[in-house]
């Protein structure tokens, strides 16, 4: 669970050291308010993070950082706009919400 968690706290820590940067962030993608906007995304990523080691919660913890990545992934590496740049970061968080759905599901399973 630990892997999993790792890149939203990083994230979330790195939104926190950095408001402006943050906000900066979401503006660039058209979210606004873009400093509530981050701090949204902050409680998400850490909620979601800390619902990945409670027993009988994980599988909800893992569901909506699966949803946050899907939507995040959307919105942010947009490789079909011609940014070929964006085509790994892409497939790499898709691979990313495959691992979250299969640990939503296996838990919810009780597996």
């Amino acid at each position: 669970m630990i892997a999993l968690a790792a890149p939203f706290i990083i994230s979330a820590v790195a939104k926190l050291r950095d408001p402006a940067g943050a906000a900066a962030e979401m503006a660039r993608m058209g979210l606004h308010p873009a400093r509530v906007t981050a701090m949204a995304v902050v409680v998400v990523q850490l909620t979601g993070s800390a619902l990945l080691f409670v027993p009988g919660l994980d599988w909800v913890g893992a569901g909506v950082l699966a949803a946050f990545t899907a939507a995040a992934t959307l919105l942010a590496h947009r490789w079909w706009l011609g940014d070929p740049a964006q085509v790994m970061p892409f497939w790499e968080h898709v691979a990313l919400c495959g691992g979250l759905l299969l640990v939503a599901v296996l838990s919810a399973r009780g597996a």
